[in-house]
């Protein structure tokens, strides 16, 4: 897997993960592997004491809508703001269209 393949040559090199690159790794797990694995890394991040920024949880919010989970979506939204950080236009707008595509899939049910 990809992944470990970055991960093990960054600890190679002694390099430790910053918040892009989990922010990378995040977004990539999401769209390819699922969105429990991508906050498995989120929940990381922070274990190490990186501070997550709007790109990382807008990444995982994403990753949320794309399977239609708008409640953690929301949840995540919340998280943000409690942590001292404002939604910004591309982080809306992820919301906006999980909402209305978990919308669409309710009224074919």
């Amino acid at each position: 897997m990809m992944e470990s393949a970055i991960r093990n040559e960054m600890a190679e090199m002694q390099v430790k993960p910053d918040v892009v690159c989990y922010t990378v790794l995040i977004d990539r797990k999401s769209k390819l592997d699922g969105v429990q694995d991508a906050f498995k890394l989120f929940e990381e991040m922070m274990e190490n004491g990186l501070q997550p920024d709007t790109v990382a949880y807008t990444a995982l919010l994403s990753g949320f809508c794309r399977v239609g989970d708008v409640d953690s979506a929301v949840s995540i939204v919340d998280a943000m703001t409690a942590q001292g950080l404002q939604p910004d236009q591309i982080t809306m707008s992820v919301l906006e269209r999980g909402i209305l595509k978990a919308k669409k899939i309710h009224l074919r049910d």
